[in-house]
């Protein structure tokens, strides 16, 4: 089941995907636009946080099962849970309403490369 989320203006910028006893919020992004310079990370809506953790419990998911995998657009993909968020993460606001980082290093990296091999 796919049910696509969307920013403050109303365009759909991703989806949250279940699928056998996984919840993954997938999105897009832009790196040089999206990525933080300081300190490195990744950056998500918290009400797109708040999503995923609602619909993975709406469909009996376990937390621990909740990821966010984003994309970016030199096709390296970008993967951390639902937990590191809550744990490793911290709140800001850059005026497009409340945002969680996670920094760089907590996140997995897989590029093309790494895909064609597996």
């Amino acid at each position: 089941m796919e049910i696509p989320i969307t920013n403050p203006r109303g365009t759909v910028v991703g989806n949250i995907v279940i699928e056998a006893n996984r919840a993954e919020l997938r999105k897009k992004v832009n790196r040089s636009r999206g990525m933080l310079r300081r300190p490195p990370g990744w950056a998500t809506d918290t009400v797109h946080l708040e999503a995923l953790a609602y619909h993975a419990k709406d469909f009996q998911v376990p937390y621990e099962n909740c990821w966010v995998v984003l994309t970016d657009d030199a096709g390296t993909m970008w993967s951390a849970s639902l937990e590191q968020f809550s744990k490793q993460g911290f709140t800001i606001t850059r005026g497009f309403g409340d945002q969680r980082v996670l920094p760089q290093s907590a996140w997995a990296q897989t590029t093309k490369v790494q895909k064609r091999l597996l």
